[in-house]
């Protein structure tokens, strides 16, 4: 499974694994927190979103259309998210 691409692996997820979804989401993890990090201009803030991020991801998987289009779906989540908690502050 490890060699399998992020598509395949979202796929796969889509289907139930909670194992290709948790492979995708480590290969995913830096980018996005690097990504929530530099909006957010907090560390500790750009951890808990990051989880989170991954968090309304996987429960909201279904959603996904198009699994190649992962990388940007999860981005726009995530910055949806850093909306929603400015607007909360």
């Amino acid at each position: 499974m490890e060699t399998m691409s992020d598509t395949q692996l979202i796929v796969l997820s889509q289907e139930g694994s909670r194992r290709a979804f948790g492979l995708v989401a480590q290969r995913q993890q830096g980018a996005l927190y690097r990504f929530l990090r530099r909006l957010l201009g907090d560390e500790e803030e750009a951890r808990d979103a990051c989880q989170e991020t991954l968090l309304k991801a996987f429960v909201n998987l279904s959603r996904l259309r198009e699994p190649r289009h992962f990388k940007s779906w999860i981005h726009q989540i995530a910055i949806n998210l850093c909306r929603d908690r400015r607007r909360a502050a």
